[in-house]
């Protein structure tokens, strides 16, 4: 699962990458700024965002004041 996270990342470098070595398209500061900008958002997204499993078993939980009154 890790791997397959990891390839639209690559996949978008790969086409900057192409796009600029084939197509003669301009790729300058202020497009690295750009991707930079989009990677760190991405990265602060998935650092900070829990798994849906995670999510499942907060909600499956008994909450602990059902659990002290039986």
């Amino acid at each position: 699962m890790a791997i397959v996270s990891i390839y639209p990342y690559v996949n978008s470098v790969v086409a900057v990458t192409l796009g600029w070595l084939f197509y003669r398209e301009p790729f300058g500061v202020w497009e690295a700024a750009a991707m930079a900008i989009i990677f760190t958002g991405v990265a602060v997204v998935k650092r900070y965002s829990r798994p849906p499993v995670l999510r499942q078993r907060e909600q499956a939980a008994v909450p602990v004041e059902e659990i002290a009154s039986t």
